[in-house]
């Protein structure tokens, strides 16, 4: 009778230290997805993300540790940890903080392609503000050229022109297309 309550003591006790634990990482993911990460720089979330990661390898580490717990244990001892495990629930515990990391998983990800997207807008509106400036400057370049007294080629210079003004115009719908993601809608024939 001594062996059953000294096996209960030890397998209450490792039980104890385990829900311990489990509360204090189910702690630390329940802090994690409480403040806003959409309110951080990628950097910032960057690392966080980071630092999840640290705590989803550590509760993968602990969680088949203690799924390997039942199978070391001696015949009275691993009862008694089948019979607390059933009541405590632990298996069930274990599976809550799998759900609390791909929660945070799912919420850090879905910030980090938003503030990427939101970045990339940002850089293809510079992208597109510097073409525009560079469209400016040759448009200027042409046009002083051509203004330029060159009597023998004086429908040449109209030409450049022409020409110059149609290459500006499509380069800057293509790169406007590609920075929107609109494309310029062609309007159905006339019947």
């Amino acid at each position: 009778m001594t062996d059953t309550w000294d096996a209960l003591a030890r397998v209450v006790a490792a039980q104890t230290a385990i829900w311990a634990a489990v509360l204090d990482v189910d702690f630390q993911l329940t802090a994690m997805l409480d403040r806003n990460p959409r309110k951080l720089s990628l950097h910032e979330l960057e690392e966080r993300s980071t630092h999840l990661l640290t705590v989803y390898e550590r509760v993968q580490t602990f969680r088949a540790g203690i799924e390997m717990i039942p199978l070391h244990l001696t015949g009275r001892d691993q009862e008694i940890w089948n019979r607390v495990n059933e009541v405590w629930r632990l298996t069930d515990q274990l599976s809550s903080l799998h759900t609390g990391l791909d929660a945070c998983e799912h919420v850090y990800t879905h910030t980090a392609t938003s503030l990427t997207t939101r970045q990339g807008r940002f850089l293809n509106g510079v992208v597109l503000a510097v073409t525009m400036l560079s469209l400016a400057t040759f448009g200027l370049t042409v046009w002083d050229f051509t203004q330029k007294n060159f009597d023998a080629f004086h429908w040449v210079s109209l030409v450049v022109v022409v020409l110059s003004l149609v290459v500006s115009v499509v380069l800057f719908q293509r790169v406007w297309s590609r920075a929107t993601g609109r494309r310029l809608r062609r309007r159905p024939a006339d019947p």
